[in-house]
């Protein structure tokens, strides 16, 4: 199987980029992953954008995370919660090949990939009022102001995340950056469409994640991670 690049075309893309083009770090381990697991696990945005409800079915419960990196919340999850689908989305093969071999091996059965732009794929691939749980974790806070139009959490991509989630639906965030994390909160709160949350409202999909290897350093390193919850009222 061909190793896919995106599944999303940027071509007709006229927002800036929420991720760095990077050179490819992809492991020859990594590419054999997707190569080998991709028709299993793998979502072609090109050829499948009508088919949502026919992958997830019609009653499902999902939870989206987008920008997964390493999957170990996603991997985490998938395994723990089979009564949930799952649904990551990543721009970076080195992640995606990573977590294909993970999951293939622990025999993960309730869990899709998109590789691609995450304001696309909700934009032309998830039905409205279809996901249960979205959750971001550590976006790319572009600390740079002159890059600051790039970050992921803007009015129109929260606008899309409040379409896709279902009535009661949850919007989990976090990141270790204090001003990002004003400014998105206060982008949400300025509607009148979501409740704030707080930490032990959680469900037990949500509270019962680890801390990730990058939380972990973070930590370490005296930073807070900072929380955002909000429910989709």
């Amino acid at each position: 199987m061909k190793v896919p690049t995106s599944s999303i075309s940027r071509k007709n893309l006229t927002e800036p980029r929420s991720y760095a083009v990077r050179s490819s770090r992809t492991t020859s381990s990594q590419k054999r992953s997707i190569q080998t697991h991709w028709a299993e696990y793998g979502i072609d945005l090109e050829k499948e954008q009508s088919n949502f409800k026919k992958i997830f079915g019609f009653k499902k419960r999902i939870l989206v995370e987008i920008g997964f990196g390493s999957g170990e919340s996603l991997l985490y999850l998938a395994k723990n919660y089979k009564n949930f689908s799952f649904l990551g989305i990543e721009v970076y093969l080195s992640g995606i090949g990573s977590v294909l071999r993970r999951a293939k091996k622990q025999g993960i059965q309730n869990l899709k990939i998109i590789n691609g732009d995450a304001q696309r794929a909700f934009e032309n691939f998830i039905e409205k009022g279809s996901i249960e749980v979205m959750i971001i974790f550590h976006p790319d806070p572009w600390p740079k102001r002159k890059h600051h139009k790039r970050r992921l959490l803007n009015e129109s991509f929260i606008e899309n995340v409040h379409k896709a989630l279902k009535k009661g639906g949850w919007f989990y965030i976090k990141t270790d950056w204090q001003e990002y994390s004003e400014i998105i909160q206060k982008k949400i709160e300025r509607s009148p469409n979501w409740s704030k949350m707080e930490e032990g409202d959680l469900p037990s999909v949500l509270n019962s994640i680890p801390n990730s290897k990058y939380e972990i350093k973070a930590l370490e390193r005296g930073k807070k991670v900072r929380k955002l919850i909000f429910k989709k009222n």
